[in-house]
């Protein structure tokens, strides 16, 4: 027998479900409410035990320690029984629904925060779950594109302000909610109507060998549209295994768009705009050295937002790479600048009939003397004066590299982009890699 009284605060469960495995003849009193729990006349077996189990409750958030009264016996007395109870305040969770253009109706939800899991709202309002028990949920907008919107910002805020920060990914459309014990997680989904534009992304050449420059392009598309269509923006972030090429030669013929380059991997539009019936571009140097898939943000313009542009560059390590430098990287007006071109072959297997064509930018010819050095076998032609270098005929053996260099100048100041175009391969027909950039400033 024992009496157990519970601490204040706790107090006997309005359904109790008091039972125990001691014995059959045992009396056990446990008062809906009450803070006192009374076993007596239980029966244990020898190598054996038995359990009395009665459930309880608290409305106040707290610790509490419970000791219990003696258990006697005819073994006689076995002492005390102690256990703490940690009673957790509730959380509450709010979604917010926000759309723009304002009007925006039935977007569907799924939750893992209560049954039946899933709920519906209109713009402006607002979906609110209390006595929450601190856990970690998550709440996952249903694809919303055949409603004509896109899901564009997901922000959680954590009342408490510590503890794990609740979080949003717009990719997944999915809220992941840190609820700790007693305070308030709003998470506020916002969808932009979608636009008539179009907007795709390709890599110009798509294939490259490792360490080359590829030509990234967006392409947007007014074809279907009536009307000028104004704040055209989008973001671009590389993934990693795709950098912004020095330079990069970013350019774009968007009516007075603006873009900026944010070394080693953001690319950015800004107030461009888009005649009726008509199309612009926006391309930028890249180099690969890894195989990527590269998803921009969506693009954003005064005729709502348009789906994400999305590209796979593949860098392929049978196929040559080409990089190339000028040492220095400034010179004075008449001085020579040595203009060097590096090889990968990162395949086990040798690369035969190795080519590539260099046509000088204009105002930059080969200096005399030309000081010509190649590590790659094959022809170097490169004739002082002329503006056209190239390499026939080369040899890389595998898993190796080679270098070409030739000594120009300039007959001007300024800054000279020199692209190199695409490295190949073998015969019938060659393998290309991809192109290279480098700049020389006089």
């Amino acid at each position: 027998a024992f009496t157990d009284t519970l601490p204040a605060g706790v107090v006997i469960a309005p359904t109790p479900n008091a039972a125990s495995t001691c014995g059959v003849e045992f009396t056990l009193s446990a008062m809906a409410g009450g803070g006192t729990i009374d076993f007596s006349d239980g029966e244990v077996a020898a190598g054996t035990t038995c359990t009395v189990s009665v459930d309880v409750t608290s409305d106040t958030a707290d610790t509490y320690d419970n000791l219990s009264g003696d258990l006697t016996s005819s073994a006689g007395n076995s002492g005390t029984a102690a256990a703490t109870l940690t009673v957790q305040a509730l959380g509450t969770i709010v979604i917010e629904k926000v759309t723009v253009p304002a009007g925006g109706t039935g977007f569907d939800f799924m939750d893992s925060v209560e049954e039946p899991g899933t709920f519906t709202l209109d713009d402006g309002q607002s979906k609110t779950f209390t006595d929450v028990d601190p856990d970690t949920y998550e709440v996952t907008e249903n694809d919303p594109s055949g409603l004509g919107f896109l899901l564009t910002d997901l922000t959680c805020v954590d009342s408490d302000g510590g503890g794990t920060a609740s979080s949003g990914d717009v990719g997944t459309r999915t809220a992941t909610i840190e609820l700790d014990p007693g305070e308030t997680v709003t998470c506020t989904f916002t969808n932009s109507a979608l636009s008539d534009l179009g907007f795709s992304k390709v890599f110009d050449p798509d294939t490259i060998g490792p360490g080359s420059t590829t030509q990234l392009r967006f392409d947007i598309s007014n074809i279907e549209g009536t009307s000028l269509v104004t704040d055209v923006a989008f973001t671009d972030v590389l993934p990693a295994g795709i950098t912004l090429a020095d330079p990069p030669s970013a350019f774009t013929d968007c009516i007075d768009g603006v873009i900026s380059i944010t070394a080693p991997d953001t690319i950015s539009l800004t107030g461009g705009k888009v005649g009726a019936d008509e199309e612009c571009s926006v391309t930028v140097n890249v180099v690969g050295t890894a195989t990527a898939t590269n998803t921009s943000d969506p693009l954003t313009s005064s005729d709502g937002v348009s789906d994400p542009a999305v590209a796979t560059l593949t860098v392929d390590a049978t196929r040559v790479g080409i990089a190339k430098s000028f040492a220095p990287g400034t010179i004075p007006l008449g001085a020579t600048s040595t203009l060097t071109f590096d090889l990968t072959n990162d395949d086990a297997a040798a690369k035969l009939a190795v080519y590539f064509t260099d046509p000088l930018p204009a105002g930059m010819v080969v200096a005399t003397p030309t000081n010509v050095t190649n590590s790659c076998g094959g022809v170097v032609t490169a004739a002082p004066g002329t503006s056209l270098i190239t390499l026939s005929s080369g040899f890389i053996a595998g898993m190796s590299s080679c270098a070409v260099s030739v000594d120009v100048t300039t007959t001007d100041p300024g800054v000279f982009v020199n692209i190199t175009l695409e490295v190949a391969h073998g015969s019938s027909p060659q393998t290309s890699g991809g192109f290279a950039t480098a700049a020389l400033d006089v």
